[in-house]
């Protein structure tokens, strides 16, 4: 007879706000690549559920946390007059802050069931640092002669765990939506 045991994950976002610097065409060598530092305010909430023959335990949370970022994109490719940009890159990011709020519950067979509320004092929830490849569409517009508008869609596949001192792993990825201004300091 095998075992019974089964987990679950899951991570929803929440609303957030990034705001950041990017530089494009820099000189690393040979490789002209585009490099961006921001600053992301986030949430979102999980709830991770372990359970076996024996019992089990859920954690169930709200997060709100604050990190920064750095890109490296060293594959950029220039379609439509050099209008269009498809851009492949890693990013790294490093938690400044986290809120958590929630309630952590296990029962254990022939015992009973307990249940504790859960607060970022007693642990971290989040990694301090989490990286993974992230990719970038954009299409500008100019206007001026220097200036250019740049709404873009970034999509990041976190390939660390994105948090820590849960009953099981909890992956993340993010689909974000920006809007740009870029100014061309270059004299072409």
């Amino acid at each position: 007879v095998g075992d019974y045991y089964h987990n679950l994950n899951k991570y929803t976002p929440g609303p957030g706000a990034q705001l950041g610097l990017g530089f494009e065409h820099v000189k690393m060598g040979p490789i002209p690549i585009g490099m961006t530092f921001s600053l992301e305010k986030y949430s979102g909430k999980f709830y991770v559920n372990n359970v076996g023959l024996g019992g089990g335990s859920e954690t169930e949370a709200k997060v709100e946390a604050t990190s920064i970022h750095l890109a490296l994109y060293p594959f950029n490719i220039k379609l439509l007059k050099r209008h269009l940009e498809i851009s492949l890159g890693w990013e790294a990011s490093l938690l400044l802050q986290e809120k958590v709020q929630g309630v952590h519950k296990w029962r254990v067979l022939g015992i009973g069931s307990y249940e504790k509320e859960i607060s970022d004092q007693m642990y971290s929830y989040s990694k301090k640092l989490n990286s993974g490849p992230i990719g970038r569409i954009c299409y500008s517009f100019a206007f001026g002669k220097s200036w250019e508008l740049v709404p873009q869609y970034k999509f990041y596949l976190g390939l660390t765990r994105r948090f820590q001192n849960l009953e099981t792993d909890v992956w993340y990825s993010q689909h974000l939506f920006e809007l740009a201004i870029r100014k061309n300091l270059s004299s072409r």
